[in-house]
């Protein structure tokens, strides 16, 4: 956690270079996030309500809005990403 009241995280995994590219290109394509990621409906609300893309920042990176929704008693969530994707192979 920095200074201010942002949460930091760093999400590291080995990708098999061919899955390198069309990897990136899903994550990329925000705005479809809501038809590929589960949502449930019955018997309650679960899932992505809206994903909007803010502004783009660079070729793999993006600031993102997301809004969830979640059963009652919970409300639904709003969650604002700066998504950066770094490529370190060595």
């Amino acid at each position: 956690i920095d200074n201010s009241s942002n949460l930091t995280a760093r999400i590291e995994t080995p990708i098999d270079p061919e899955l390198l590219n069309p990897l990136l290109s899903v994550l990329n394509e925000t705005s479809l996030y809501d038809t590929w990621i589960p949502t449930w409906k019955r018997p309650f609300k679960l899932g992505i309500r809206e994903c909007k893309p803010l502004h783009q920042t660079g070729r793999v990176a993006q600031i993102v809005k997301v809004v969830t929704d979640a059963p009652w008693p919970l409300k639904s969530r709003e969650v604002v990403l700066d998504a950066v994707a770094i490529d370190d192979i060595e």
